[in-house]
C-alpha cells in the first residue's frame, strides 16, 4: 500500500457496493412512485370513511380534503392514516391552505363525495387537469327527479336525460334543486372528460344505510321501536309512502365497489359511465321496520300507515326504486342481502346506544328535530334502557 490509496480489490469492492447502494436508492424511488395515490374529497362521513379504509388496505396513499369534521370515531380510525387538508369546498379549492403543496401532484384516482355544485368539479380540474387517472363521482338517484322519465318502471341509467324544452327544464330544476345540482356535476364531468380525457364513473346512489350514519335516520327508526314500551305510542308513517317499494344501498357495499373500480383499468371508463347501485331487494318502509322489529325481537310494536303527515325518513325521492342490472352486468355488483344488512345495523346501533364513547352521537340523535315534540320523554326512555344495559355489561 502506498500513501492513503486503496488496493485494487478494495477499490473494486467499494465500487460494487456503491453501485448496489445506488441501485437500492433507485429501487426505493421506483417503489415510492409505484405507491398509488388517491385524492378523496370528503372521506370523513358514512360513505367516505369506509371507502378510505378500503383504499388504505389496497395500499393507496390517501389525501383527504374536507372541512375537518371527523364523525363518530373517524378521527381515530381514519385521520391519523391520511394526509389531511382542511377545506370548505364552498370556497375555491385554490384558497385552501395546503392545496398549493398538492397542485403539481398526480393522482391515480380522485373519489369525490362532496361536490354539490358544478364549480366544485371545475375547481378540481383547474388544479389537476390531466394529472388524474380516474375520477369517481358519488352522485344520487335524485338526478332522475329532474329528468323526463318516460316509463313507470324502475329508473335506469338512460333515464337521466333532461327535457329538451327549456321551460320544462327550469320547472324540473325548481322541483328538486339537489337533483338538479348533482346532475349538473355529472354534466360538468362529461365536459371535463371531453377537454382533458380523464376517465370517470358516476355512481347514482339511493338513500344510504350503514354504521356511523351522521344523518341518524336508521337510528331514529330503531330507537322508536326499541323505546316504544316507554313512549307508549304508535309509530306513525306517512300513508302515501308507507307500502311503496324503495331503493336503499349499504355504505359498505358502496365502499367495496369504489375500491374495486379504482383497481380496474381506467380505460374501461374512458368516455364516462354512470351506474345505479342499490340492494337487490326493494322493501317498503313498513317492511323495513318489520325487519328491524324482528331483529330486535319486538314484533308487537305497533306501526300504523294511516296518517297524512307521518314520519318519513326514507325515501328522499318520489320516482321509486332504481334498476341496477347494468352495474350487475358491468361491475359484478353483488350487494349484501338486505336481511343480513338489517341484522348488522341493528346490532351496531344497539351497541352504539350504550357505548359512552359515542356520547356526542347520543346527544345529537336525541336532539334531532324528529324527536322535538317528545324530546324529554325520548331522552328519559333512552337513559333508562341503555343505562341499565351498560350496568349489566
Amino acid at each position: 500500500m502506498h500513501g492513503g490509496s486503496l488496493p485494487w480489490p478494495a477499490c473494486k469492492l467499494l465500487g460494487i457496493l456503491l453501485v448496489l447502494f445506488y441501485l437500492g436508492i433507485l429501487d426505493c424511488r421506483t417503489l415510492a412512485k409505484d405507491t398509488p395515490e388517491a385524492l378523496v374529497l370528503g372521506g370523513n362521513g358514512l360513505l367516505g370513511a369506509g371507502t378510505v379504509e378500503k383504499l388504505l388496505v389496497r395500499g393507496y396513499r390517501v389525501t383527504a380534503v374536507n372541512r375537518g369534521n371527523w364523525y363518530w370515531d373517524s378521527d381515530i380510525k381514519i385521520k391519523p392514516r391520511v394526509n389531511h387538508v382542511t377545506c370548505n369546498r364552498l370556497q375555491p379549492l385554490k384558497s385552501c391552505p395546503g392545496i398549493d403543496a398538492l397542485s403539481q401532484s398526480k393522482f391515480d384516482v380522485v373519489v369525490d363525495f362532496s361536490a354539490y355544485h358544478r364549480f366544485q368539479i371545475q375547481d378540481v380540474f383547474d388544479l389537476w387537469q390531466k394529472r388524474i387517472g380516474l375520477y369517481v363521482y358519488i352522485s344520487s338517484d335524485s338526478v332522475f327527479e329532474v329528468c323526463n322519465k318516460s316509463h313507470g318502471g324502475y329508473s335506469r341509467e338512460s333515464d337521466a336525460v333532461r327535457p329538451k324544452n327549456v321551460l320544462a327544464r327550469e320547472e324540473y330544476a325548481k322541483k328538486d334543486s339537489y337533483g338538479h345540482r348533482k346532475l349538473l356535476c355529472e354534466e360538468e364531468l362529461q365536459l371535463q372528460n371531453m377537454k382533458w380525457g380523464v376517465p370517470f364513473v358516476s355512481l347514482r346512489l339511493p338513500d344510504v344505510i350503514g354504521p356511523r350514519d351522521n344523518t341518524y335516520r336508521w337510528w331514529i327508526y330503531q330507537l322508536l321501536i326499541r323505546l316504544n314500551s316507554h313512549l307508549k305510542s304508535d309509530i306513525k308513517l306517512s300513508k302515501s309512502l308507507c307500502t311503496k317499494p324503495i331503493s336503499l344501498v349499504h355504505s359498505e357495499d358502496v365502499a367495496e365497489m369504489i375500491s374495486d373500480i379504482c383497481s380496474q383499468n381506467p380505460k374501461r371508463f374512458a368516455n364516462g359511465k354512470a351506474y345505479n347501485l342499490a340492494f337487490k331487494e326493494n322493501p317498503s318502509v313498513l317492511e323495513l321496520l318489520e325487519l328491524m322489529k324482528s331483529e330486535l325481537n319486538m314484533p308487537d310494536v305497533p306501526v300504523t300507515c294511516d296518517t297524512v303527515s307521518g314520519l318519513q325518513l326514507y325515501p328522499s325521492v318520489t320516482l321509486g326504486p332504481v334498476n341496477t342490472s347494468q352495474a350487475q352486468l358491468d361491475l359484478n355488483w353483488n350487494p349484501t342481502p338486505l336481511d343480513e344488512a338489517v341484522k348488522e345495523l341493528v346490532n351496531f346501533y344497539e351497541l352504539a346506544s350504550h357505548n359512552p364513547e359515542f356520547k356526542k352521537e347520543h346527544d345529537n340523535v336525541l336532539s334531532s328535530a324528529f324527536f322535538m315534540d317528545n324530546q324529554k320523554a325520548v331522552s328519559e326512555a333512552f337513559s333508562k334502557v341503555y343505562r341499565s344495559l351498560r350496568d349489566e355489561l
